[in-house]
């Protein structure tokens, strides 16, 4: 690393989900690539930003990046794979904040050789995160008939990536409208995934604990709280919010 190295951070914005930040602080330049909203936190080095929250993902403006240097290099298929992959993962396989500039984009990655063999095996679980996922979903429970809360419990860690896929699981039960996961991911601190078909602003939730993401797909990161405190707080932010926009049945 030297005066000259730059930090390109992909996929947020804010300082605090960086995942190291002794790294950050190493950077003095710092390039921003990012489909979330722009909210606190925001890097003060940035001398580049480019963030779209009506993108797809960030693959998808990654990808819009690579389009316009117009370099006149292929990607390799597995770049191209991976690429596609993120781009699948957020929008739930093209099913959910799709627009013309995503299939656009799909179209160029294919172009590059992207394949769905690849993709398959980049997207992969391995049988102990497919294990911990349903252990979760196990531990769901449902509210207003419409929401279910699964929360990990205090003392046991799991994985932000497992929280997720916990979280997108339910969401795909019949009559569900939300879903939210609370997950010790390290010592004294939580994270929450939350997940909607389109009736419930979860964003707005998540941005009320200090997270974002989008109307459908957000998350939080707490610190110093157990993930029983952090179920209470949850409840009654999504108590609340319902209420306020007359969205409980």
């Amino acid at each position: 690393m030297t005066s000259q190295s730059l930090l390109i951070m992909v996929d947020h914005s804010k300082i605090d989900l960086t995942l190291s930040q002794e790294l950050y602080n190493s950077f003095t330049d710092v390039i921003v690539v990012d489909h979330h909203r722009r909210d606190n936190n925001f890097p003060e080095k940035a001398i580049l930003t480019f963030i779209e929250s009506g993108a797809s993902s960030a693959s998808e403006l990654v990808t819009e990046l690579i389009q316009f240097q117009n370099a006149g290099k292929r990607l390799s298929k597995i770049q191209a794979s991976i690429l596609m992959a993120g781009i699948m993962l957020d929008t739930k396989n093209f099913s959910a904040s799709v627009t013309s500039r995503t299939f656009d984009v799909a179209s160029y990655l294919r172009s590059q050789g992207s394949d769905s063999i690849e993709i398959q095996n980049i997207s992969q679980t391995d049988f102990e995160e497919y294990r911990l996922v349903n252990e979760l979903i196990l531990k769901g429970r449902k509210l207003y008939d419409n929401i279910i809360i699964a929360s990990g419990g205090d003392n046991v860690v799991y994985s932000k990536v497992v929280a997720s896929k916990a979280a997108d699981t339910m969401l795909s039960l019949a009559g569900i409208e939300a879903t939210f996961v609370i997950v010790q991911v390290a010592p004294n601190k939580v994270a929450i995934s939350a997940r909607s078909r389109s009736k419930i602003n979860v964003q707005r939730m998540m941005e009320e604990l200090g997270g974002g993401g989008h109307f459908t797909l957000a998350a939080c990161q707490l610190s110093d709280i157990t993930v029983s405190q952090a179920e209470h707080l949850l409840l009654e932010i999504i108590e609340n919010d319902l209420r306020e926009n007359m969205e409980v049945e």
